[in-house]
């Protein structure tokens, strides 16, 4: 079993032994951080019962042989002095108001996508509410205006289509603007395809 956890969560993370408890002594616990702090980083840790510490261990040195030891010591010492804990609470909070005001920018789209629950990571996901919508197409034609918004098909079939929008990097202004032209995207999609209620 894997246990992972946002850390850009709105709400908070499960922690590690609520992870163990579903499944004692066979769960691993994976994150990076990458997204933490910048890519360029290339760190990650795994948090993995005694047993298969040697396999991890194994499986890394096939992996890539070494990690530079210079930047794990910057990061040690940046966890240690609490830098990074305060960096997750500014992050968070920042996610969690653009959080916010993308769901309610995003009620311009009401009429054409129903928005999930979004508590955590930097992405929402809306599901058309009319069937025969071709998410692709919707994404092109959002491309060919200026806006990169992701197919949902994209990560696998889903029965219903919708698109995937990323708003941890936008302002208000910026959404508002960005989900009119989605919307006249979808508009125009929609006339070129059938279309039959979702259930």
């Amino acid at each position: 079993m894997r246990c992972h956890s946002s850390p850009s969560r709105a709400s908070p993370a499960p922690r590690v032994p609520r992870c163990r408890r579903r499944a004692r002594g066979a769960s691993s616990y994976l994150g990076s951080f990458n997204k933490l702090l910048f890519p360029g980083l290339r760190l990650a840790y795994a948090i993995v019962p005694e047993p298969l510490v040697g396999a991890f261990v194994d499986a890394k040195h096939v992996a890539d042989g070494h990690t530079a030891l210079l930047t794990q010591g910057v990061l040690a010492a940046f966890i240690q002095e609490g830098h990074l804990a305060r960096h997750l609470r500014e992050t968070r909070a920042l996610y969690d108001e653009r959080r916010r005001a993308f769901l309610e920018e995003a009620r311009v789209l009401a009429d054409s996508l129903d928005f999930g629950p979004a508590r955590a990571g930097m992405h929402v996901t809306g599901l058309f509410k009319v069937g025969g919508m071709d998410d692709r197409a919707v994404a092109e034609e959002c491309a060919r205006l200026g806006i990169v918004v992701h197919p949902l098909s994209r990560y696998g079939a889903t029965g219903r289509g919708g698109l995937v929008f990323g708003f941890a990097g936008a302002p208000r202004a910026a959404m508002r603007s960005g989900l009119g032209l989605v919307r006249r995207a979808i508009r125009s999609a929609s006339g070129r395809a059938p279309q039959k209620r979702a259930p």
